[in-house]
């Protein structure tokens, strides 16, 4: 599958349920996903630190539920007999069927791998590490007692900032 300069559709870029059956495969390659994520590492300086890293990317036939949530994406860090055989730090995913059944727009599809890139950081030594996500949090809990930690703070700033209401910041 190549990339066309500018996506009109998600089906640009998401594959087919058909594409998986003839690999016998829950994921196939997606060189897509890689030059997308290689303009974010090369645009973005919260990501760009992930270029120092080996990463696959792959489509996943079907997105897992976990609690009633879909996970559209993961970023795996690999290690021990994975790592060997991938030779990769890191294995990111993002899952076809969830893209297309949310309809998810070529710009969404960034921000999900975006989203996934965050996740890759070093560790004080330098290796690959995974970074947790800033907050956890309820829409009631937020509703009941407001920003109410710090990391939820953040997260309203960053709201804020993205919807033009920082006052003029």
């Amino acid at each position: 599958m190549t990339m066309a300069a500018t996506l009109s559709t998600p089906y640009d870029l998401v594959p087919d349920p058909e594409d998986f059956d003839r690999e016998e495969s829950d994921y196939l390659a997606a060189e897509d996903l890689e030059i997308i994520a290689s303009r974010l590492i090369a645009e973005r300086d919260q990501v760009r630190f992930a270029g120092k890293f080996r990463i696959l990317y792959r489509w996943r036939r079907e997105a897992p539920v976990t609690r009633g949530n879909v996970t559209m994406g993961a970023c795996n860090r690999t290690t021990g007999l994975l790592a060997h055989f991938a030779e990769a730090d890191y294995v990111i995913w993002l899952a076809a069927d969830a893209a297309r059944d949310y309809k998810l727009t070529p710009s969404q599809v960034e921000a999900l791998l975006f989203h996934e890139l965050l996740h890759v950081i070093p560790n004080v030594e330098g290796k690959p590490s995974l970074r947790g996500h800033d907050a956890e949090c309820f829409a009631a809990e937020i509703e009941a007692y407001g920003l109410w930690f710090s990391h939820l703070k953040r997260i309203g700033e960053a709201v804020q900032l993205s919807m033009g209401l920082d006052g003029g910041r």
